[in-house]
C-alpha cells in the first residue's frame, strides 16, 4: 500500500485484519480508503455499515447499508441491518416494511426477521401481530434467549402471566443474564 496508494485491495485486507483484531477505528479508516477504489464492492460497504452499527452510529450505518443494497438489492444481511438501524431510530413502520420484504425473499434470516418484526410491532403496541411473529421466530431460533425474553414480555402485556413466566424461564436457560427475562420474572413475582 505504501508503494502504490491506489492498491485499494490492500486497504481492504488491512481493514479486514484490523477488524479481526478488534481495532474498529483502524478498520474504518482502511475500509474508507478501500471504498475509494472499490466503489462497486458491496462487501466494503457492508463492513463499514457493520462498524458504524457496532459503534451505534445508526444513521451512518443506514447510509452504508443503503449503498450495499444499491449494488446488491437482495443482500439479506444488508436488509436486516437496514431494518435494525430503522428500529433503533424508532422508525418502526419503515423497519416492518423492510423486514416483510426480507421474509418474502425466503430461505435466509427468516427467524431473525420474524424476531425483529415482533420487536417493532411490540413497540407499536400491536401485540397480536407481535405474537404471531415471535412464535414463528421461536420455531426458527429455538435456543435464542432474546426471542423467548420478548415472547415473555408480549405474554405479560397480554395478561398471560403463566405463559410469560414459562417464556422467561426458557430465555434464562439460554442466557442466565437476560435482563428482560429477569426483570419480567421480578414483575410476575411482585404480583404473586
Amino acid at each position: 500500500v505504501a508503494s502504490d496508494p491506489r492498491f485499494f485491495e490492500g486497504y481492504y485486507h488491512l481493514g479486514d485484519l484490523s477488524l479481526r483484531e478488534g481495532k474498529l477505528l483502524e478498520a474504518e479508516k482502511n475500509f474508507l480508503s478501500a471504498a475509494e477504489g472499490l466503489s462497486a464492492s458491496p462487501q466494503v460497504n457492508i463492513l463499514l455499515a457493520s462498524i458504524y452499527f457496532a459503534t451505534e452510529e445508526f444513521e451512518k450505518s443506514f447510509e452504508y447499508y443503503e449503498k450495499t443494497l444499491a449494488l446488491s438489492p437482495e443482500y439479506r444481511d444488508a436488509l436486516l441491518g437496514k431494518a435494525l438501524c430503522l428500529s433503533y431510530q424508532q422508525k418502526f413502520a419503515e423497519a416492518i416494511q423492510v423486514l416483510n420484504g426480507l421474509i418474502k425473499l425466503g430461505f435466509y434470516l427468516i427467524g431473525e426477521a420474524n424476531y425483529w418484526l415482533a420487536w417493532n410491532e411490540h413497540e407499536l403496541k400491536d401485540n397480536a401481530s407481535a405474537q404471531l411473529h415471535i412464535e414463528e421466530s421461536k420455531g426458527r431460533l429455538p435456543t435464542n434467549s432474546e426471542v423467548f425474553g420478548l415472547a415473555g414480555t408480549i405474554a405479560m402485556e397480554k395478561g398471560e402471566a403463566e405463559r410469560a413466566e414459562r417464556e422467561f424461564f426458557e430465555a434464562l436457560k439460554y442466557n442466565a443474564a437476560n435482563i428482560e427475562a429477569l426483570f419480567g420474572l421480578g414483575r410476575i413475582l411482585a404480583v404473586k
